[in-house]
């Protein structure tokens, strides 16, 4: 919300819809109907981990969040760890989650490196996020 009040303060509309490309223009459908032509867009996705690879090895993966499903130290079975947003973690903040981010990917992945070579420590970094939204 503060986003969009800020973006808008600045000559920016934020309209939620589907878009279409026609042409050399961009006609955007919002989930009114309401069809509008626009100069740009900017798509907000989220990813979902592939996962192939880990059901051969009957790895757990979250039925709501995706990803593999690991404990405190990043391990997801005996001697199997995993990092960056494959990782379905537990945080004692914030409960169960997996985090999209590079900042947890680069800590995540020292940390399961780590505990790779026995330091049996637990992942509880809380990530940074970051957003350049204009000039």
């Amino acid at each position: 919300v503060v986003s969009t009040q800020s973006t808008g303060s600045s000559g920016i509309n934020a309209e939620y819809g589907e878009t279409t490309c026609k042409g050399s223009g961009v006609e955007v459908t919002l989930n009114n109907g309401e069809q509008l032509q626009v100069d740009h867009i900017l798509v907000a996705v989220g990813l979902e981990p592939s996962t192939e690879l880990g059901d051969s090895a009957g790895l757990e993966v979250h039925a709501q969040m995706g990803g593999y499903v690991v404990n405190a130290e990043l391990e997801a079975r005996s001697n199997l760890f995993v990092a960056g947003d494959a990782a379905c973690f537990y945080d004692p903040v914030l409960g169960r989650r997996r985090v999209e981010h590079h900042d947890h990917a680069v800590v995540s992945g020292k940390l399961a490196g780590q505990n790779m070579t026995g330091a049996s420590q637990p992942y509880h970094h809380q990530s940074m996020f970051w957003s350049d939204l204009w000039p």
